[in-house]
């Protein structure tokens, strides 16, 4: 009975997958990275040679559009091409110029950086990966600390401070919560790795990625914080002054925007009407499925890949339904 029931089930999410195909929908592809990195908590990390094979097979099986497409389907809710897929990057990081963009470059494809901007120019790190370099040198960390920790939280090893950490950090309710956190963190222990693949964008090669044909340059906050834990004031700075930065450096209007981490608790009601206010082109959302031209341009859905060969992805897509 249960074999027949998960047969039937598996029979109608294919049969949702195919026709939501047809009714012309999109896929938005969410990369954040394309590096080797041999350390990968976050899953952020596809490496170069899986990104070539994945855009590689689904150029073959896809119709990959550009973000003005995009956009005027949604503003017009006419269905999209068969098998519709858009390229996201989230977050600015440099192998996104130094590795992504040569291979997007090759094959003629373009995708959409959302870039945020406190690390830009800068030696300083993401939050995440600060606290993933923390806990790896596990060699290296203050057992007082840990335990003070512990207790302070209610917790017993640190696996579980590590992901009541995750959660803290990511729904910090401003940016002085935040960092109140992360220099309790720092007494945890040090850093002793080689921190260059974690930088972000300089300026110039900022410049050097928007120049591209196969780049379309959005904002992605200052700070990288959950807009949907902020007040209404701190996300209008948040947005308002990330796109004012980039435009500064690229010298022309910024008008496209992603949330931070995207599930529906990171950005809300008040995230999307400042969006409107400022006259962006969408908001990008991030929890899991398919385009339909009846979406909100600031509401709009992606999917986050991984470090998978093409068949895996694929499999993926279709089971996100």
């Amino acid at each position: 009975m249960n074999l027949r029931l998960e047969l039937y089930r598996k029979k109608e999410k294919l049969k949702r997958y195919l026709r939501r195909r047809r009714d012309g929908s999109c896929t938005v592809l969410l990369y954040h990275r394309v590096a080797d990195t041999g350390y990968d908590p976050q899953q952020l990390c596809v490496s170069p040679e899986n990104f070539e094979k994945q855009l590689k097979y689904l150029k073959r099986h896809y119709h990959f559009i550009n973000v003005e497409e995009f956009n005027h389907h949604l503003n017009t809710n006419k269905a999209f091409p068969k098998n519709a897929l858009l390229i996201n990057f989230d977050d600015g990081y440099a192998d996104n110029l130094l590795n992504a963009l040569p291979i997007l470059e090759a094959k003629n494809l373009q995708s959409v950086f959302y870039i945020a901007t406190a690390n830009l120019n800068t030696n300083h790190l993401f939050w995440w990966d600060e606290l993933d370099e923390i806990f790896r040198n596990k060699e290296a960390i203050n057992n007082q600390v840990l335990i003070r920790l512990l207790k302070t939280y209610g917790l017993s090893n640190p696996e579980q401070l590590y992901a009541f950490l995750l959660t803290a950090l990511k729904t910090a309710g401003s940016l002085s919560v935040r960092n109140d956190l992360l220099e309790k963190i720092r007494q945890l222990g040090t850093i002793n790795s080689d921190l260059s693949p974690y930088r972000c964008l300089t300026y110039h090669e900022l410049k050097q990625l928007a120049a591209s044909r196969s780049a379309v340059i959005g904002g992605h906050t200052v700070h990288h914080l959950s807009l949907g834990h902020l007040s209404r004031a701190d996300q209008e700075y948040e947005i308002q002054i990330s796109l004012k930065i980039l435009e500064e450096i690229l010298q022309k209007p910024v008008k496209l925007f992603s949330y931070p981490y995207g599930e529906r608790q990171n950005y809300n009601n008040d995230t999307m009407s400042i969006c409107r206010s400022l006259g962006l082109s969408h908001g990008a959302a991030n929890y899991g499925g398919y385009v339909s031209p009846a979406d909100d341009l600031f509401s709009f859905t992606r999917f986050v890949v991984r470090n998978d060969n093409p068949t895996v992805l694929v499999q993926k897509l279709k089971a996100s339904l």
